[in-house]
């Protein structure tokens, strides 16, 4: 894992299991989901959501952001962050046509002050993402997604 200036990122792995006791006042992005050429040493098991649950509910004031919205286990995900007002999904790693549609009628609905923008470029271009999403949720959706949520977590 990393610790830039603004919080923590990372894959959680075998050595770093999710026993993030950390005291911060910045953001969580954790890594969870599948799809790595090779697995690049990460163990599935250790990328389900439900590992950050109990950080989540120790740590209510910690933003955690579950990046790649946790596909396969997407429903898991979104389970945790409807239950723990302090976790937010972010929609990177898939074009948005094919995104689960549970995950984008939460985004548009229950979870849409708690839903972050995501491209994965240079895997997805963002300009391409951008459209996709622009044609598959509201403009007041769009706009959450892609802007104000981002700048109310993040405080900019």
């Amino acid at each position: 894992m990393t610790a830039p200036a603004g919080g923590l990122a990372g894959h959680l792995c075998a050595a770093a299991r999710p026993q993030l006791e950390l005291q911060l006042a910045h953001p969580v992005v954790r890594g969870i989901g599948a799809g790595t050429p090779g697995g690049q040493g990460i163990e599935l098991a250790y990328a389900r959501p439900i590992h950050l649950d109990a950080v989540a509910a120790r740590h209510p004031e910690l933003p955690v952001i579950m990046a790649h919205f946790g596909w396969p286990w997407h429903l898991e995900a979104v389970a945790i962050a409807l239950h723990k007002a302090n976790v937010h999904l972010e929609l990177s790693g898939w074009a948005p046509r094919y995104v689960p549609d549970e995950v984008v009628h939460e985004a548009e609905g229950r979870l849409s002050e708690r839903v972050l923008f995501g491209s994965d470029a240079p895997f997805l271009g963002a300009e391409k993402v951008l459209s996709g999403w622009a044609e598959r949720l509201s403009p007041a959706a769009f706009r959450r997604l892609t802007r104000d949520n981002a700048v109310r977590l993040l405080g900019l």
